[in-house]
């Protein structure tokens, strides 16, 4: 049925055309120059002292090893290239497992054009890495439940690691990793149980990210600040947006008030008041509107975003027993209460790191919106 409408070898052909004219398009980037961003004099020095700073130590790594090689920053955007061709395969691969070819090919297309991700490919920055990494993990922890082979899980693994190593952000997938692998084994029910209650008490036990995500939290990168001091502050001031104060929500609390304050007074005798901030910070990011950016760029961000959440709701309600399905939306929910949890960024750049699964259900519902189309149209006499 599948090969009914493009055969095997062209399908092939068609895919390693499209990264190619990918890598071509996107390696002319290097004739433009490399760009900086807020953050790159702070990577540039950690690379060269690594021991100082505690977290996204597999981006500095990256930099380090370019500089190495003798390649330069130009090495670093040539990586983050390579590494964007390589997740576009992969969410190609990852589409076409969860329903067919066809929705494969849309996600690698929506996945190579779409602005909002290929631009982070010229920055010195975490993004571009983060995003190609969070695409090829979720793609390589679901082959390694589907081949169920030692050699894949250890390989998985490592790539889950490296993944969380770049931003705090991809901690989230070392769990899920665990879980799905757990439940996805031949092992009995108990035996389930019982190694996800023991994976996840390591992992709190044992967490060895606990600095790098103190350090995520601190305020204007003051490693000396205090986690909880920060964290009250964000609460307490009813951050929505980093860095926009405009959009900040008012808040039953004091400024300087503890965490005990927060947690065990002003959540339970004011739940409303955190379910909306919660909520506001998860609806700005996901909307990707800003008073400060352009009519052009916000339009652009309706007339995009909106259909794509709708045939990604489509397909995920469609395909919600496939496990490729729960995995995806397993880590989609779990950037989503980072979100909430913390801020929303004033770039937007959040929305980019579950961007390409998005679009992986949104291709998939697609596909199947024109199959129901199809096949509703032949039924009529």
């Amino acid at each position: 049925m599948r090969n009914r409408y493009i055969s095997v070898n062209l399908r092939t052909k068609l895919i390693l055309f499209l990264v190619l004219v990918f890598l071509i398009a996107n390696l002319l980037i290097l004739t433009d120059g490399i760009k900086m961003g807020g953050d790159t004099p702070y990577y540039l020095a950690g690379a060269y002292d690594m021991s100082s700073i505690p977290t996204k130590l597999g981006y500095l790594f990256l930099i380090s090893f370019s500089q190495y090689l003798g390649l330069g920053l130009k090495g670093v955007i040539a990586i983050q290239i390579l590494c964007s061709a390589l997740a576009a395969i992969a969410i190609y691969d990852l589409a076409r497992t969860i329903l067919d070819y066809r929705a494969g090919i849309l996600a690698l297309i929506l996945f190579m054009y779409n602005p909002l991700i290929i631009r982070w490919n010229s920055f010195i920055l975490t993004e571009s890495l983060f995003i190609s990494m969070v695409v090829i993990s979720t793609w390589a922890i679901n082959y390694a439940s589907s081949s169920r082979r030692w050699t894949w899980y250890f390989i998985s693994g490592l790539i889950v690691l490296y993944t969380a190593s770049i931003r705090p952000h991809g901690w989230s997938l070392v769990p899920i990793a665990c879980i799905y692998w757990i439940g996805g084994s031949g092992l009995t029910r108990k035996c389930k149980y019982f190694l996800i209650v023991l994976s996840a008490t390591c992992l709190l036990v044992f967490s060895p990210f606990s600095k790098g995500i103190q350090y995520s939290f601190s305020i204007e990168g003051q490693r000396q600040s205090s986690i909880l001091a920060n964290y009250n502050q964000m609460q307490s001031e009813g951050m929505v947006v980093w860095g926009f104060s405009r959009w900040d929500l008012p808040m039953p609390i004091k400024r300087d008030s503890t965490v005990e304050e927060i947690g065990s007074r002003s959540i339970a005798h004011h739940p409303f008041w955190f379910i909306r901030l919660f909520c506001s910070r998860i609806l700005v990011e996901f909307s990707h509107l800003r008073p400060f950016y352009s009519l052009r760029h916000n339009l652009f961000s309706i007339a995009f975003l909106l259909p794509l959440y709708f045939f990604a709701v489509w397909g995920a309600i469609s395909l919600k027993r496939k496990p490729a399905v729960i995995l995806v939306l397993i880590i989609i929910a779990a950037h989503i209460a980072f979100i909430g949890l913390t801020w929303a960024d004033w770039d937007g750049r959040f929305l980019n790191y579950i961007l390409p699964l998005i679009s992986a259900l949104a291709s998939c519902g697609l596909v199947l919106s024109i199959d129901y189309y199809r096949s509703s149209q032949s039924r009529k006499p």
